[in-house]
């Protein structure tokens, strides 16, 4: 589990996350079925409604955390990350 980075580190950390598995913008946008524009979109965000669903989960006693997850058919990058 990685605990949710601050806003300004969301767009770096979810472009490393990529990086690390191995994927260029245009493989994640197909697998996310998203555009390649919406990945680019993704990682250079810096909004602050994170912290806002940080604050108000928190005061309902949760956290909000990035936990890797294993998809049928991914291969094992080594990194911890599905491909």
């Amino acid at each position: 589990m990685i605990p949710l980075p601050p806003d300004r580190e969301l767009g770096p950390t979810l472009r490393r996350l990529r990086l690390d598995a191995g994927l260029t913008i245009r493989q994640l946008a197909r697998r996310a079925h998203i555009s390649p524009n919406g990945v680019h979109k993704r990682e250079a965000c810096r909004a602050g409604y994170l912290t806002m669903l940080a604050q108000h989960v928190g005061v309902l006693g949760f956290a909000v955390a990035l936990v890797p997850q294993r998809h049928p058919g991914a291969r094992d990058t080594g990194t911890g990350w599905p491909a």
